[in-house]
């Protein structure tokens, strides 16, 4: 009697995945390949738990570590099934926690102050507070809120100077690991206005002190307007903005350049001044007044 026997040889399945580092959690796709066409199903189980019965799977993982895990893959012939054990090594990792402070020139911390700020003019200090985390900070990019983005490779104190803007500033501060992996935070600043005016000024052409311009200029006004009158009270001359950022103080004859309302000089003497203005920061309205004389 003759009898045949059939010996089924297993495959030599490969399975391969995709990337295995990621920040914060990693999604794998682990595939069986270098099939014959025989297999029916796949069963996978990792060490933690997590089981799939498809071919491709998808796992998500959230934390770094070696993982084992096993395949079992059952074929048409019902008695043979094959088991492949193998392990893979996952990078997740952990992004830094970006975190900052802001301090005036006196050293007091002003973060998300809303009572207290800096002037116009005046430098904010800027110091990192990040934690790494899993890896080392390699960039770190400041931005300052008024048009001004600073990128270093050093976590060394930063210091900025408001001289375009005022009001409440939104800083944002981001960085950037070895890994890749990133992390952004956000304050506020409040930057307070302030004026001051001479009290004399020579609009004689020499191009010094031909106008009454601020002597101390310090932040901008949603609504500016300036009245100069003369000793009886009437007004010789005004002037007002209302946009973005005013006044212009890049422009010197937005201020009073000694003429009347008329395009006349100006008698030489004394005169009065009231500037009101709603400010950016909204921290008070100005209401300022004064008298400057006027010579030639």
């Amino acid at each position: 009697t003759v009898k045949t026997i059939k010996v089924f040889a297993f495959p030599d399945i490969k399975i391969n995945f995709t990337d295995t580092a990621a920040c914060d959690s990693v999604s794998v796709i682990f595939t069986a390949d270098s099939l014959t066409g025989e297999e029916i199903s796949f069963d996978w189980s990792f060490q933690d738990g997590e089981t799939f019965n498809t071919n491709p799977v998808e796992r998500l993982f959230t934390s770094s570590g070696k993982y084992t895990y096993q395949l079992k893959v059952a074929f048409i012939n019902p008695k043979c099934v094959k088991i492949y054990n193998d392990s893979i090594n996952i990078h997740a990792w952990i992004p830094p926690s970006a975190e900052f402070m802001i301090q005036n020139p006196s050293g007091e911390d002003i973060t998300d102050r809303e009572d207290i700020g800096i002037k116009a003019q005046d430098a904010a200090t800027f110091i990192d507070q990040s934690l790494p985390n899993d890896g080392q900070i390699i960039r770190w990019v400041w931005d300052f809120g008024d048009q001004n983005i600073d990128t270093v490779f050093t976590n060394e104190n930063r210091t900025h100077q408001y001289s375009t803007t005022s009001g409440i500033v939104t800083v944002k501060f981001h960085i950037i690991d070895e890994f890749g992996c990133e992390s952004e935070i956000e304050h506020f600043l409040l930057i307070l206005e302030a004026l001051r005016f001479p009290n004399i000024f020579s609009p004689n052409n020499d191009g010094f002190n031909d106008y009454f311009y601020p002597l101390e200029v310090s932040g901008f006004f949603l609504d500016f307007e300036m009245i100069i009158y003369n000793r009886w009270g009437g007004i010789v001359w005004t002037r007002k903005c209302k946009n973005e950022n005013c006044p212009d103080y890049q422009k010197a004859d937005f201020w009073w350049n000694g003429k009347t309302t008329s395009g006349k000089d100006a008698s030489e003497g004394v005169y009065y001044w009231v500037v009101t203005a709603v400010p950016k920061s909204k921290f008070t309205k100005f209401i300022l007044n004064g008298s400057v004389t006027l010579v030639r």
